[in-house]
């Protein structure tokens, strides 16, 4: 028995249409006709297009005995890497459901840390001119002479340093409490004044 193309092939050639006139019948390629004429079914494209234009062309031929199917080439992938795929996809979907469904906990809701106060207050009073340096965390912050009757006010986070040119010249409050340095009044003192609690 003749294969399948040529059968299809003699079929055509007997009405004496080219491959041109059967494209034009049967709306399928010539590029495609003449590779099943030729039994070249793997130049064909995959899935059910081969047994319909076989179909096609053996009604438009008048081809009545049956014709045998193409051999189908193997899946490129084997079918247990399918399967694996196909088993491990539906895991996965299931995993996320459950995830979705049971395992989602409410991330708990923390609080965003307190901004930073400056707690440290120390208030410089003068009673008369005086000298007075001051660093606030650290830092420089004045260097100046204080005339009778004027103030200054340092706010730190932790730590607060004073330097005035004699204690009896001056009224200091920390944190709203007046202070009275014990010993000398009437010489240089440098004063430190720290947030002991961290806060």
């Amino acid at each position: 028995m003749s294969s399948i193309g040529r059968q299809l092939q003699e079929a055509r050639e007997s009405r004496g249409w080219s491959l041109d006139d059967l494209a034009r019948r049967t709306r399928i390629g010539v590029e495609h006709l003449r590779a099943l004429e030729e039994d070249r079914h793997d130049a064909l494209p995959e899935g059910p297009w081969r047994a319909a234009w076989i179909r096609t062309l053996c009604e438009e031929l008048g081809v009545e005995e049956p014709i045998e199917a193409p051999e189908i080439p193997a899946p490129v992938v084997p079918l247990g890497v399918v399967r694996a795929i196909g088993l491990g996809a539906m895991f996965l979907v299931i995993g996320l459901f459950a995830w979705q469904r049971w395992g989602s906990v409410p991330a708990e809701i923390t609080a965003p840390p307190a901004p930073r106060v400056r707690d440290q207050v120390v208030e410089i009073v003068a009673e008369r001119n005086v000298s007075v340096k001051a660093w606030i965390d650290g830092q420089p912050a004045l260097d100046t002479v204080l005339t009778g009757g004027e103030s200054q006010t340092f706010e730190a986070y932790d730590h607060i340093e004073v330097e005035v040119g004699s204690v009896d010249a001056v009224r200091i409050q920390y944190n709203g409490r007046t202070i009275v340095p014990q010993g000398r009044q009437d010489a240089p003192r440098r004063l430190e004044f720290v947030d002991d609690q961290g806060a």
